[in-house]
């Protein structure tokens, strides 16, 4: 199937939501609400920018789904909608990747739009509108950044690999796990960098400013046009345990082919 047409409809519909954001920063009145435990957010942009989205997917392709981060469905929720619509496209669509960021006045949000399959993505694209970063991918056709070519690093020693180990947001005993997972692979690699937008830092991994990202408690809205541009680039999108990763697995590593096993390997995740 070509997805060109719907790659580039939603590639204009991630620069029109990413514009409203940073200019709403700048010149609106951020209502912020918390989510779970004074530990996550959502703010009047958030809901403004997905209302826009879902408005606009609504009018051109009615037929289809859509889940937003902001409707309150969780991994089981997300997943069970996808598979028992498994014959009928949806878009997965986080409004506002980064929330903290935006909130505290920093770089590295992003609007996530992403078109699947059952439970595979098929269509990607992540803005980051204050840097002006447009990433993206359909299924066949390469990953891109700005227009232009992208590819994963060809790094093969994990000793060589500045990688991305995120931090749960609101579950303290899965951020103890993570922490103590991240010490060991603070000792095993060239360094980390963690930037606050999980589609951001997948695609850091599409184009090679960084080797792996790893996170535990994530959704399908946070990664899912994260997973198409970075597998279109040559990365690898899987569980924490190596199994191919699958819209609404909790865990996902994102790599360099060359360290894929070798981190799967020193993340060492057992599944709790």
């Amino acid at each position: 199937m070509d997805y060109s047409g719907f790659l580039n409809f939603a590639s204009n519909l991630a620069m029109e939501a990413g514009a409203f954001l940073k200019r709403f920063r700048g010149e609106g009145h951020l209502d912020i609400q918390a989510k779970v435990a004074g530990l996550d957010f959502v703010t009047n942009a958030d809901k403004t920018a997905q209302k826009m989205i879902f408005e606009s997917i609504a009018a051109t392709y009615p037929d289809h789904g859509f889940i937003g981060e902001e409707d309150g469905l969780g991994n089981d929720g997300a997943r069970a909608l996808l598979r028992d619509g498994a014959e009928r496209l949806f878009w997965v669509v986080d409004p506002l990747d980064g929330t903290l960021n935006y909130i505290r006045g920093l770089n590295g949000y992003s609007v996530s739009i992403a078109l699947v399959r059952g439970t595979k993505p098929v269509v990607g694209v992540v803005y980051a509108p204050v840097e002006d970063e447009l990433y993206s991918a359909c299924e066949g056709g390469g990953a891109f950044k700005n227009g232009m070519p992208i590819s994963a690093s060809d790094c093969r020693d994990i000793h060589n690999a500045l990688i991305i180990p995120s931090v749960p947001l609101t579950d303290m005993d899965l951020r103890d796990k993570m922490l103590a997972i991240n010490s060991r692979l603070s000792r095993i690699t060239l360094n980390t960098r963690i930037f606050g937008s999980a589609a951001v830092e997948i695609s850091h991994v599409a184009h090679a400013g960084v080797d792996a990202y790893f996170e535990y408690g994530i959704y399908p809205w946070d990664v899912a046009a994260g997973v198409i541009i970075a597998r279109e680039a040559g990365a690898i999108a899987s569980s924490l345990d190596g199994r191919e990763y699958e819209l609404g697995d909790p865990g996902i590593l994102v790599s360099a082919e060359g360290i894929h096993m070798a981190m799967v390997e020193a993340i060492g995740f057992d599944g709790k």
